[in-house]
């Protein structure tokens, strides 16, 4: 299945209040996390989703197989799960292999919007 991001697209310039909560926004790996929105970058854009509209999140670990050197080796990438209040579901990669910045995200999303359901 694959997500149509152009809905979540942040222009810079377009919007104050959504520029001032960008700079504003505490990052954690590729997502930043506003006071009321969720930033996070996929290739060379910017994009966002209002914490209004998350009805459930959780946390995703994938492994994914790369060389080092010679070796193969494996390597968590840390995802965010979100589930919409239309039912869609956004995957956002918050780090690879960096497992304390992903749940320090997500103890911070709790402690902030206590109304999500968090957990599968």
């Amino acid at each position: 299945m694959r997500t149509n991001w152009k809905p979540f697209l942040y222009q810079k310039k377009k919007d104050a209040v959504l520029d001032e909560a960008f700079h504003q926004a505490e990052s954690f790996g590729r997502l930043k996390l506003g006071s009321h929105v969720i930033f996070w970058e996929l290739g060379f854009r910017w994009y966002v989703v209002p914490v209004g509209r998350v009805r459930k999140a959780y946390r995703r670990v994938e492994d994914a197989l790369t060389k080092v050197g010679c070796r193969t080796a494996v390597m968590d990438i840390q995802k965010l799960m979100l589930v919409l209040d239309d039912g869609s579901l956004l995957e956002l990669q918050v780090c690879e292999g960096n497992a304390l910045e992903a749940e320090r995200l997500f103890a911070r999303l709790q402690t902030e919007h206590p109304e999500i359901q968090f957990g599968k």
